[in-house]
């Protein structure tokens, strides 16, 4: 139990994630605005960009690392007790955009 903070958090940071990705799968379109940098370009600008696909884009990557919390949490909790946190990264590095 001497790492409680630390699955807290990480559980926190989960159900962030997933509470992103859920606002991005109800808002669609609308959700484009919560893009860093997106909000900022002239109207004609987000024309050039099809906003659908931007928005399921972040969806799915917002449920990528919710994901990937997860199972570091349940590898910290359940199966590698000291280990966790080099998979975790290892896979947030691997699954991350470029």
């Amino acid at each position: 139990m001497e790492n409680m903070p630390l699955t807290i958090f990480t559980l926190i940071m989960a159900i962030f994630f997933f509470i992103f990705a859920t606002i991005f799968a109800l808002l669609k379109e609308k959700a484009c605005l919560l893009i860093s940098g997106y909000n900022f370009k002239s109207k004609k600008e987000r024309l050039k960009y099809d906003e659908k696909r931007l928005s399921l884009d972040m969806r799915n990557n917002f449920i990528t690392y919710g994901i990937i919390f997860v199972i570091g949490l349940f590898l910290r909790n359940v199966v590698l007790h000291s280990y966790h946190h080099y998979l975790a990264h290892l896979l947030f590095q691997k699954c991350s955009p470029r």
